[in-house]
């Protein structure tokens, strides 16, 4: 994978905490679903009557704002940090003067009154060690229709926030902090201005970072134009403001085929056993239940180091017989519904891999060095149901068995790396614990001795890569 584009999303879409709520689907599915959000725009005004610690008294300091979402009812965390640049004062500074932060924060989410934007005044000393100034809080979805949106003319007065003694992590402690607290103790003259806005010029970029997570004027998202559109611009760009999009090319995958090692049959199996154990030590049984494969799939989807740009494909996997991948691509069976129950007992000495038959076309790509796409082996288990199962309140007659879908491993490719209009690519698939694009668990072998590949590679991965028509270079 390109290590460029890896260490981008762990500085970005992969520090991102999704919001756990009873009944809500998978991650990966959620982390692209913007049509059900609303995009707002925090203005970050002025900063008035700050006190800095005594610890830093004298000192040269620089201060930062950190904006966080809380859900007040689950208490939780969630979406991803963000920072303001930071901005140097002297410990001696009067308490008088008017800090301009003048930054703009964007983020899209579901209008739930129960989420708030949490603010964190933060000195930082020696460049490196961090002290709360103090924090305050902002209840965003209590009357969204109420607020203006930014393209709406005329001019209004900021809104001000009082900021409190403490860190914005008592609120842990906290039953209903926006009903009033005698433990929350305001510091006197101390205030935050701003602006709190809906932001529908920026719709049509929704699905290029995440649900909840805040993105600052000035971070790169790919898929967005970052150029001038007059070539004269000069300075920094609040490039949300007036989102442009790039433009995307289609590009084909075919001819894809998979290796698992030592072999499938070996992959699989443990695969099986492992997550049979896993069940026995979930549930507290002690069972011969057997687990089945359902289906063998691969997700295929388009990642720009924020989030999945579109949801990926879901294409089915057949079985292939006596042919490496990369040589010969032929099915070793017809293509698969998804309905089909496959075995676990294939004959390792005639199944060597698995094939996909058909052609995915991806419509999203665009030329970025940071457009990457991304391969995700999942594997649908089922197990008949066991008399302790029968008795759930949800399970029906009809239910004759239960389903779970698992990662096994996944790799990555940029586009943007290669030249020309094929390209023939082999990757390493990679799995176990440890960040990846779907934010779920990914399975890994416990058979290290065997691992052929090495640190948490667990086989191969080929195909062919086709782009009908190249635009211009990013």
């Amino acid at each position: 994978m390109s290590d460029k584009w890896f260490a981008f999303a762990l500085r970005h879409g992969l520090q991102s905490v999704p919001l756990k709520r009873a009944g809500d689907g998978r991650l990966l599915g959620r982390s692209v679903n913007s049509q059900t959000t609303v995009p707002f725009c925090l203005q970050l005004k002025t900063l008035d009557g700050i006190v800095l610690p005594k610890a830093v008294s004298g000192e040269a300091v620089q201060l930062k704002i950190s904006a966080t979402l809380y859900h007040s009812k689950s208490k939780q965390f969630f979406g991803r940090t963000w920072s303001s640049h930071p901005t140097s004062r002297k410990a001696t500074t009067s308490r008088k003067d008017i800090i301009n932060i003048n930054q703009n924060v964007y983020f899209h989410s579901a209008t739930d009154h129960n989420a708030l934007i949490l603010l964190e005044l933060v000195a930082i000393r020696g460049g490196i060690e961090e002290m709360s100034c103090g924090w305050t809080y902002l209840a965003p979805f209590g009357n969204v229709q109420l607020l203006k949106d930014t393209v709406a003319k005329g001019s209004s007065q900021p809104s001000r926030l009082d900021v409190y003694q403490g860190s914005p992590r008592m609120l842990l402690y906290l039953e209903n902090v926006t009903a009033g607290d005698d433990r929350l103790t305001a510091i006197p003259g101390c205030h935050i201005h701003y602006f709190l806005m809906t932001h529908s010029a920026l719709q049509p970029a929704l699905h290029l970072f995440p649900e909840n997570v805040f993105v600052g004027a000035l971070d790169d998202v790919p898929g967005i134009f970052s150029r001038p559109e007059d070539g004269l611009s000069t300075g920094p760009l609040d490039l949300l403001w007036k989102p442009k999009l790039a433009k995307k090319s289609s590009s084909l995958i075919e001819k894809l085929s998979l290796e698992l090692h030592p072999s499938l049959d070996h992959f699989e199996r443990q695969l099986l056993t492992l997550l049979n154990r896993d069940r026995n030590a979930k549930d507290n049984v002690n069972d011969d239940v057997q687990l089945n494969i359902a289906e063998r799939r691969l997700l295929v989807g388009v990642h720009n180091g924020w989030t999945f740009v579109k949801r990926p494909h879901i294409a089915y996997l057949d079985t292939k017989a006596g042919e490496k991948p990369g040589t010969a691509f032929r099915t070793a069976s017809p293509a698969r519904t998804p309905k089909r129950k496959l075995s676990q007992k294939d004959d390792e000495s005639v199944v060597t891999g698995l094939l996909l038959s058909t052609v995915i076309q991806l419509t999203d790509v665009v030329t970025h060095p940071l457009y990457t796409l991304v391969f995700m082996l999942e594997y649908v288990i089922s197990w008949p149901l066991t008399q302790q199962d029968k008795l759930n309140p949800g399970v029906t007659t009809m239910t004759k068995s239960q389903s779970q879908a698992v990662v096994a491993c996944w790799a990555a490719w940029t586009p943007a790396d290669a030249t020309g209009t094929y390209h023939h690519v082999e990757l390493s698939l990679c799995g176990g614990a440890g960040p990846n694009p779907g934010q779920t668990l990914v399975f890994v072998g416990s058979d290290e001795k065997e691992n052929q590949l090495g640190d948490g590679a667990c086989g191969t991965l080929c195909f062919r890569y086709t782009v009908p028509v190249r635009l211009t270079d990013w």
